[in-house]
């Protein structure tokens, strides 16, 4: 019997989940909350980065605009009811 052979003399697959005694895979869901502290900061890091991105672009349209404004000669355009 080698080292990959189960008691049983079926081969296991080595990187595939063992299975339960109800033959199911223990795997974590993928709607589960992460817990690991890397997992978390990596997804605070992607809402930082996303909300500074749209902020930046935010900004440099609203400055585009203006200057746009500014230099067609074109009047300022008025919010309804503001």
């Amino acid at each position: 019997m080698g080292s990959n052979c189960s008691p049983t003399g079926h081969t296991r697959l080595s990187g595939r989940p063992s299975a339960t005694r109800a033959g199911r895979t223990r795997a974590s869901s993928p709607h589960a909350i992460p817990s690991e502290t890397s997992q978390v900061a990596n997804i605070v890091l992607s809402v930082v980065v996303f909300t500074a991105m749209f902020i930046a672009m935010f900004t440099a349209c609203t400055y585009l605009a203006d200057m746009l404004e500014r230099v067609a000669g074109l009047p300022r355009l008025t919010c309804v009811g503001g």
